[in-house]
């Protein structure tokens, strides 16, 4: 004997009509309408990489924890998030890591809306299908560059239609095509600045000259061509000729003024580039402290010249950095000094490798939360045995790396 629920069910299937609200069974792409709606379209593109590149995971993860750079070790119950962090240093992941998945679909996802944009349906006028040209080699490459293949999807296709897999010189194929596009269309820039938040002819030349020089990677041969070598060399004297230029302060590139070596830049916060390895006693006025997650390998700081120590003023390479013995007086180009102590805001923490004992704004060395000096090691190692491990680390266990300096704000 069936049950009410049951029958209700089976009368309830027998007249089914779907309705049309998904992707799936909705009509096929017929082109964007307006000049308009494709310059939006371009602008969205744009809003989305600064999600993309904007935080700590994703793709910042994929390209920096995966390396002998970078890792996050777990300090007690922090930094532990199921393993997501060792998972991707020790190279255990499985494909449903969520950061791989997060890369594969965002980029995935711009190079679909470039595509759009593309299209010969689309009222797109040229400025915007040169962007166009320039986001879909740029979203091709990073898919590429990260999983080998990539799914290109012709909007012409029927919605239900498998996408085209390209592999190695077929995906190489197209996207030199696309920027040989972007090269022709975007405007000339120099190193203006503002402008540069805009793509351009030299931020098209550059990528064009990644996929030069890791040609014989994406194809598989592994036999550098010295066709491939020139070309690189051609497009970086055309670049340089729009007047970039490598600058004597490698530190100052990592600010928000203008200078001669920054091509292309992204309006995103930094923050968390900034707080997410220093530690948790490391304040500024307006901010309550680090994180105390990312840091670096000793094989990978000792590549960088200098004494041990790495104090300011030791000696060490300019890419190396330094830990400030204390801050630097208010008025020092590009700080604040909002608690009007006469010290300049975040001039205590250094740049680059931070090493040993660190100091508050006044000299004082700084302690971790137990009260024992804030002293980062050069080692990774448990807190319960004292053998090496990326498990139950103190506070104080790795070399943190810093950029972005605090000094200038988020």
């Amino acid at each position: 004997m069936l049950s009410l629920p049951a029958l209700v069910l089976f009368f309830s299937c027998t007249n089914l009509e779907i309705e049309a609200t998904d992707s799936l069974l909705a009509p096929n792409f017929e082109g964007i309408a307006t000049a308009e709606e494709a310059a939006s379209q371009v602008s969205s593109m744009y809003n989305s990489i600064n999600g993309y590149i904007g935080n700590q995971a994703d793709l910042y993860a994929l390209a920096e924890v995966t390396t002998d750079e970078m890792l996050v070790p777990t300090r007690g119950s922090d930094w532990g998030d199921n393993g997501i962090w060792r998972q991707l240093h020790q190279h255990s992941w499985t494909p449903d890591h969520q950061y791989i998945t997060a890369v594969w679909n965002q980029w995935n996802e711009l190079q679909l809306v470039a595509s759009e944009v593309l299209d010969s349906r689309s009222a797109s006028t040229p400025d915007s299908r040169a962007a166009a040209s320039f986001f879909r080699a740029l979203a091709v490459y990073v898919i590429l560059d990260n999983f080998g293949q990539v799914p290109f999807r012709d909007t012409e296709a029927p919605p239900l239609a498998d996408p085209e897999v390209l592999t190695g010189e077929d995906a190489i194929a197209l996207i030199v095509s696309d920027l040989a596009d972007a090269i022709s269309g975007l405007p000339a820039t120099g190193p203006s600045g503002a402008e540069n938040v805009n793509v351009s002819k030299a931020a098209a030349r550059y990528l064009l000259a990644k996929v030069h020089l890791n040609r014989h990677i994406f194809n598989g041969t592994r036999n550098v061509d010295n066709a491939d070598m020139a070309r690189v060399i051609t497009l970086v004297d055309e670049i340089a000729a729009d007047g970039y230029a490598l600058e004597e302060g490698y530190f100052d590139i990592f600010r928000d003024t203008p200078d001669n070596e920054t091509i292309w830049w992204i309006n995103t916060q930094v923050g968390n580039r900034i707080w997410n390895g220093l530690h948790y006693n490391l304040v500024t006025p307006e901010q309550s402290g680090g994180w105390n997650g990312f840091a670096t390998l000793s094989e990978f700081y000792d590549l960088f010249e200098g004494p041990e120590s790495n104090v300011v003023g030791g000696g060490q390479e300019e890419r190396r950095g330094g830990v400030p013995l204390q801050g630097e007086p208010a008025g020092a180009d590009g700080t604040v000094d909002n608690n009007d102590d006469g010290i300049a805001d975040g001039t205590n923490i250094g740049f680059g490798f931070l090493k040993g004992q660190q100091y508050g704004p006044t000299g004082t060395p700084l302690t971790e939360r137990g009260g024992a000096p804030l002293n980062f090691t050069r080692e990774y190692f448990s807190a319960v045995d004292g053998s090496p491990n990326l498990l139950d680390n103190n506070e104080i266990t790795g070399i943190r790396v810093l950029k972005y300096g605090p000094r200038y704000g988020g």
